[in-house]
């Protein structure tokens, strides 16, 4: 969290008029398909529901439609493309609070400021009730920034165009992502997110 700048550098006495949320963190333990542990995760998550003054357009995320996502596979099958799936690993972490929003929690266990003192958020964390949105409006931009169009009928499909041609076609779904196309365009897309 430190690495990705998930909070100022410094904590900061909580300014008048402004709630600072709680948080805690969540452990899991992962296991392979033979039932052997692979590994332990921990999250951060914020006490969401603590959050005021949020306006409801601020939380909400739109998801594919299940008609839109049978229409992608149904379009990799009858043109013999392939269908690849991707899970962003911490996708809310990449989207940044708003300036003029700030938010601000309590340090979680283990992080030491001094009595009164509170961290500032620079980027959404889960829980949030504003993360998914800000997730999806910053996965939004990423798409168009690569030549991707959202459907008129779906703002969680997204087209991309070469003279004129589909040559990659990808749904939404908060932090997964389910895409057909071109091998080529796949992989530069893939690239592209990963940079």
């Amino acid at each position: 969290l430190v690495e990705l700048e998930v909070w100022e550098p410094d904590s900061v006495p909580l300014p008048p008029g402004e709630t600072a949320i709680g948080c805690r963190w969540v452990y899991k333990d992962k296991y392979d398909t033979l039932g052997a542990h692979t590994r332990s995760k921990s999250r951060l998550v914020a006490r969401g529901f603590e959050q005021e003054n949020v306006e409801h357009y601020d939380t909400y995320s739109p998801v594919i439609t299940s008609t839109a996502m049978k229409l992608l596979m149904l379009y990799a099958l009858r043109n013999s493309l392939p269908l690849d799936m991707l899970d962003v690993s911490n996708a809310f972490l990449y989207a940044k609070i708003k300036p003029g929003q700030p938010v601000y929690i309590k340090a979680p266990p283990g992080i030491n400021v001094p009595r009164g003192h509170v961290l500032r958020l620079k980027r959404a964390i889960y829980g949030l009730k504003t993360s998914p949105h800000l997730w999806n409006e910053l996965l939004t931009s990423k798409l168009v920034e690569f030549g991707f169009e959202p459907t008129p009928s779906d703002r969680c499909l997204f087209v991309k165009r070469k003279n004129g041609n589909i040559v990659a076609i990808v749904g939404v779904f908060v932090d997964d992502l389910q895409m057909t196309g071109a091998r080529g365009e796949l992989d530069d897309f893939k690239a592209y997110l990963a940079s």
